[in-house]
């Protein structure tokens, strides 16, 4: 059903074939069909080979094929070098809006992509023959002044005529492709319509992945507060380009750690059946931190929860609540004091639950704007409070002695000048003080 049997690499063993969608293409049904002949040295132990295979058919292909019919023909496979140029493309197109070149970090990322696509355009070989057949598209794309504003008719022909020009690279494959996750969720930010749910959940996973099987790795350890970080759904609430490059950039070359083989072992044991009938099933044991994972993300609307997304003040009253259901409902005490072992919050169920969550950092920015009354910061000044409230969601809390005693806010403090720096331990204060019920 996967259209990786259609393409012969790094296809895995296949001992057995199902189809259960249409194939048309007389060409990819006899591809698929082959992987089935692939012997599988070993299968069923030493010198036990795969001897025969079936084909579950529950689509008619057999049929189809079996009458003489020679199938339709079906488009190329889009390259993996393809799609991210593609992406690319379109990404630079957005950004040539006023808003984004205005804006220095959009801007940047604007020329940086730009420069990307005209080194792949620059690179192409004069002399190989598809360059040849679209040489007045390539000798387009090498003129500067193309560059200098893309037409929507420009990007149609980088997509059709210069993308499968580019030459296919199979080195960092992994890392590719999760370029391609993320370039695909910045363009559906920046067209407003695409839906790309799909792409989020499969950062996440990824993020999750890492740190629940390689996170004893140093480059994995290094990288824990941006995959925490990605695992929180606020985060995603007030994504912005510059925050899916910075995902981008430290999490792909993480990604090699995700696809080494397990090791086998050949084993031959008799099966004993003991009892015979009907089971009644497993009940799988769930731990308590996936409990509370599982209890936050299914309950963000609760009136208590959202209080602590938008930093407002905890009663005693909340607290209590939050004890009951981290301590009693979700499972004890004992649960809870061994899964915060060394973390921030201590017993503070509160801060635990912020490091889960997350604040809204919209609102937390805009919170100290009208603190400080003004109508807006500057670049510098906005990015040390986003830096504040990342800390946040990381940790929990945060206090004003870290922020005077600890890099990166001490060493940044002079961003402020002093007229605001009453104001902003006033913002950091507040920020600690709604976790802790008065």
């Amino acid at each position: 059903s996967v259209d990786m049997l259609d393409t012969g690499i790094d296809v895995p063993e296949v001992i057995n074939l199902v189809f259960f969608k249409q194939i048309r293409s007389k060409i990819k049904f006899m591809q698929m069909v082959g992987r089935g002949t692939r012997l599988c040295k070993d299968l069923f132990g030493p010198g036990k080979d795969k001897e025969c295979f079936y084909i579950f058919d529950w689509c008619g292909n057999l049929d189809y094929f079996g009458k003489g019919n020679e199938g339709v023909g079906t488009k190329a496979t889009i390259s993996l070098t393809e799609r991210i140029f593609n992406l690319r493309s379109e990404i630079a197109y957005y950004l040539q809006a006023e808003e984004y070149q205005e804006d220095p970090y959009t801007k940047t990322l604007h020329d940086s992509i730009k420069n990307q696509l005209r080194s792949a355009v620059n690179i192409l070989s004069d002399s190989h023959i598809s360059v040849r057949m679209k040489w007045e598209n390539v000798c387009h794309f090498r003129e500067d002044g193309t560059w200098v504003c893309l037409s929507q008719k420009d990007v149609d022909s980088l997509k059709e005529d210069i993308s499968p020009l580019v030459p296919k690279s199979k080195t960092d494959e992994s890392a590719k492709k999760f370029d391609l996750l993320i370039l695909a969720i910045e363009l559906a930010y920046l067209d407003g319509k695409t839906k790309c749910g799909r792409q989020k959940n499969s950062v996440q996973t990824i993020a999750h992945t890492l740190l629940t099987k390689k996170a004893t790795l140093p480059a994995v350890q290094k990288k824990k507060a941006i995959l925490n970080e990605v695992l929180n759904d606020v985060a995603w609430d007030n994504a912005d380009l510059q925050w899916y490059e910075k995902v981008r950039e430290e999490i792909r070359e993480l990604l090699k750690f995700l696809t080494d083989e397990g090791r086998w072992f050949v084993v031959n044991i008799d099966d004993v059946v003991t009892d015979e009938g009907v089971s009644d099933g497993i009940t799988p044991a769930v731990s308590y931190k996936q409990k509370v994972f599982d209890f936050l993300a299914e309950n963000r609307d609760l009136p208590v929860l959202q209080k602590i997304i938008n930093i407002e003040q905890l009663t005693s009253e909340d607290v209590v609540e939050l004890e009951r259901i981290m301590w009693k409902e979700l499972g004890s005490k004992e649960d809870y004091d061994k899964y915060t072992d060394g973390k921030m919050c201590g017993p503070n169920v509160a801060i635990f639950i912020r490091s889960i969550i997350g604040v809204d950092r919209d609102k937390a920015v805009k919170r100290f704007s009208e603190l400080i009354s003004a109508s807006e910061l500057n670049y510098e000044q906005e990015e040390f409070i986003k830096s504040i409230l990342t800390y946040v969601c990381e940790n929990g809390d945060i206090t004003k002695e870290i922020v005077v005693n600890e890099d990166p806010f001490a060493s940044s403090l002079e961003t402020f000048g002093s007229e605001y720096l009453a104001p902003l331990a006033q913002y950091v204060d507040s920020i600690h003080k709604a976790v802790v019920a008065g």
